[in-house]
Formats: structure tokens, sequence, C-alpha cells
């Protein structure tokens, strides 16, 4: 079960109002980018709400098939197609904590190729109507990342804002590979924020920020000297883990 009757019953009454689930098109540059880049042919908007991310998009792609789903819509309910792109923004974090497995599994299934995320990761501007916050799950990156690798292999992570806004594809790579991702980042989420993450088949690049200014300085003085101010690098650490290569740079 994707979201019990009571949970459907308590968004619908945010749906009815005229703001809530109507930031889809935020990310339309985006999800048109990736159309374009993966030449895809079918969409999917997961937690679609007022469909404005399909509105701004379908006028643009007229090769590309468009599909809404929404479980606390009127219209919007019914279980969608597999397709080649699911998107799914501010979303994951409404879920109700204990079907959160169920809906990463139905993500899972529906995305042939890729899937888009973007998740809050802080407190909503509204309440459910039983006086909770509308973001039932508030979690970091550390939290969310073991979920969403289990299912699916990271193509690009961004973490620089307070939105998690990540790129991932149906799972081919060895499971090992995300294991090791894992481990590298739980290395570093005690002293450092993850600012993005990417992976292009032979290098593994990380991008941290430690939170103590103490522990900026130093590296930040290095790279006036090292890198130069213009391109922005505090550290770079290069390391080996075969047969991938793994850089992580310090801001």
């Amino acid at each position: 079960m994707l979201i019990s009757a009571e949970h459907r019953k308590l968004n619908e009454q945010l749906h009815d109002s005229e703001d809530f689930g109507a930031s889809g098109h935020r990310w339309s540059e985006t999800v048109a980018w990736i159309i374009n880049s993966h030449n895809i042919k079918s969409v999917l908007d997961y937690g679609a709400g007022k469909q404005t991310l399909r509105r701004q998009l379908a006028p643009k792609f007229s090769d590309v098939d468009f599909f809404s789903y929404d479980p606390a819509v009127r219209g919007l309910s019914e279980i969608p197609p597999q397709v080649e792109l699911v998107t799914c923004t501010d979303v994951l974090e409404h879920v109700e904590p204990q079907r959160l497995n169920d809906v990463l599994d139905h993500l899972q299934y529906l995305t042939t190729r890729l899937l888009f995320l973007a998740i809050p990761t802080g407190p909503a501007g509204k309440n459910l109507s039983d006086g909770r916050n509308a973001h039932l799950i508030q979690e970091k990156l550390s939290w969310w990342l073991p979920k969403l690798l289990k299912r699916f292999d990271l193509v690009f992570l961004n973490n620089m804002t307070s939105d998690i806004v990540v790129l991932l594809q149906s799972k081919k790579k060895p499971i090992g590979f995300q294991v090791f991702l894992v481990s590298v980042l739980q290395k570093f989420q005690k002293d450092f924020r993850i600012l993005s993450v990417t992976f292009d088949g032979l290098a593994l690049c990380i991008f941290v920020k430690a939170y103590s200014w103490r522990a900026r300085f130093a590296p930040r003085m290095l790279s006036v000297f090292k890198l130069g101010k213009r391109m922005g690098v505090a550290e770079l650490d290069v390391g080996s883990h075969r047969p991938i290569r793994l850089i992580i740079v310090k801001f």
C-alpha cells in the first residue's frame, strides 16, 4: 500500500488550496535537459499535484508521452505505466514513513531508465489538518542515500541547498559499487557537508565542505597559492579504488 486512506484524505484537503502541489514547474529546465540529453520518449510526473511540470513541458516536446500520477488528486490516482523517465519532486518527504519503502519500490518498478528526485530536508510551510507538519520525513542526505542506492545507480547528486537533487538510473552497476559509495560518504558526513557527487563510470568525484570554519581556513589559503582563487578549490585529494578513481574535493 502506497498511502493510507487517512493520509490520502489529509492530502486531498491540502490540494484544495491553490498553492499546494504547484511547484513542479520549478524543475522544468532541468527535466527538459534530461529529456534532450538522454533522448527520452516517455515521462511520468509522480506526485504531480496540479501538473504544473507537465503543462510547462508538454507543449515543447510533441514527440514525448507525458503521464501524471498523484494518489491524493482526483483523476490522477490510477496506477501509471512504466516510462523511461520518472520525475518526483517535493513528494517523498510527504510520504508516511512506514510506507516509504513501498513507494520507493514502486518508483523502481515504474522507472525503465532514469529517475529525477528533489527532496526537501526541512519542514514545510504548511501543516496537515491534524496539526502535523506536511513534511512527515525531514532527513538529511546520509539517511536517504542508502535507500536510493539500494534500488538505483547514481548519475549525479547535488546537496548544496536545502533540497537533495539527484538523478538516478535503473540499476546496472555491481552492488559493491553502491556499498563503496555509501562507505566513502559516511566517512565525511560527521565533519563535512556533502555538496555534490558525480560518477562518470571511471571517476567518482565528491565535493565536501567542512562544517567548521577553522577546518576550512588552511585549505582555502592553500588554494590561493596552489590552485588559485578562480577555481575555488581549497584542497584536492586523489586516491584510487580499482577500477574506480576516487577524487575528493574539500572546500
